[in-house]
C-alpha cells in the first residue's frame, strides 16, 4: 500500500471532470463572445475601407 504522501499528486476523476468542464465551458463562452464581436463589427462597418481602418487602429499599440 502506498503512503498518503505518494497519493497526494493523484487527481480524483471527479475533480478532473469538473476542471475539464470548466475549461471547456469558458472556451465555449469565449468563442461565442468572439462571434458576437465579429458580427457586431460587420454590422456596424461592413466590408471596406472603414473596417480596414478600424482593424488597423485596433491592432496598433
Amino acid at each position: 500500500m502506498l503512503a498518503p504522501e505518494a497519493n497526494a499528486h493523484v487527481i480524483k476523476p471527479l475533480n478532473l471532470i469538473r476542471a475539464l468542464s470548466t475549461v471547456s465551458g469558458m472556451t465555449f463562452i469565449s468563442r461565442v463572445t468572439g462571434l458576437l464581436r465579429e458580427s457586431l463589427k460587420a454590422t456596424l462597418f461592413g466590408a471596406g475601407v472603414q473596417m480596414d481602418s478600424f482593424e488597423a487602429a485596433f491592432r496598433l499599440p
